[in-house]
């Protein structure tokens, strides 16, 4: 039996489909921090699309990933993780909860973490996303994966 929750929280990892205030078509978005009142603040989350970096926005290509059948409404040639610096969600958005970023798609934080780490995408991305960017360093460190390369004409977009 998993742990209950408050109906107000968020967990890092949380997958939904949302559509925010303003904007007609869902999009599928992870939450980046753990917050128990939801309800109340906007919880920093990115979302993945298969539309191109509007100026100003940040995108990780992780179209080499496998998504469950069904998690996208109409699946496009290319899969992006955008991340923007002020992308939030909030319970009164309307939400439908699809599961665990780990379950769903295994290794899509991993990738997220190590771009906005070689890539320095955003300044407080390290926190927000709990990368724990000191675990990166340590395993280069140890010799037990090298550093990750910024590719950023193919994997990391910036406006």
């Amino acid at each position: 039996m998993g742990t209950r929750r408050r109906t107000t929280e968020f967990r890092k990892g949380d997958v939904y489909r949302a559509t925010r205030n303003g904007e007609i078509t869902p999009h599928i978005w992870v939450i980046m921090q753990d917050c128990l009142h939801a309800d109340r603040h906007c919880t920093r989350a990115f979302n993945l699309t298969g539309s191109e970096a509007p100026e100003g926005q940040h995108m990780i290509d992780v179209s080499h990933f496998t998504f469950p059948y069904g998690l996208f409404k109409y699946k496009k040639k290319y899969t992006y993780a955008r991340i923007n610096e002020k992308d939030c969600l909030t319970k009164g958005n309307n939400l439908e909860y699809l599961g665990d970023v780990e379950d769903l798609c295994p290794g899509l934080m991993d990738e997220v973490c190590k771009q906005t780490y070689a890539c320095d995408v955003a300044n407080d991305l390290d926190d927000l996303c709990d990368c724990n960017y000191q675990i990166i360093d340590k395993k280069v460190d140890l010799g037990q994966m090298i550093e990750p390369e910024c590719d950023c004409n193919q994997k990391v977009y910036f406006g």
